[in-house]
């Protein structure tokens, strides 16, 4: 087990009501995001926190939560339905 392994098994900012989101980046980018963290004083998660923050809350992912509830299928109504 390296330095990296530990690393990945030990994570100080885990708290209750969250959960892991796990993705594999290559090598280089991954070092790259770690030191722009370090550089900015912040941490790889809040990082990635506040993109996703940004993401969901975009109008581009409004429109297309949108466009998809528009597409799918309405249900339809039987007998006894209210």
């Amino acid at each position: 087990m390296d330095f990296t392994d530990i690393e990945l098994l030990w994570m100080p900012e885990k708290r209750t009501g969250q959960d892991l989101v796990r993705i594999y980046l290559p090598i280089e980018l991954k070092e790259r995001f770690k030191l722009y963290c370090q550089l900015k004083g912040t941490t790889m998660t809040e990082v990635v926190k506040e993109q996703i923050e940004k993401l969901i809350n975009s109008k581009d992912f409004s429109k297309l939560l949108e466009d998809r509830l528009n597409d799918s299928p309405k249900p339809k109504k039987g007998k006894g339905a209210a």
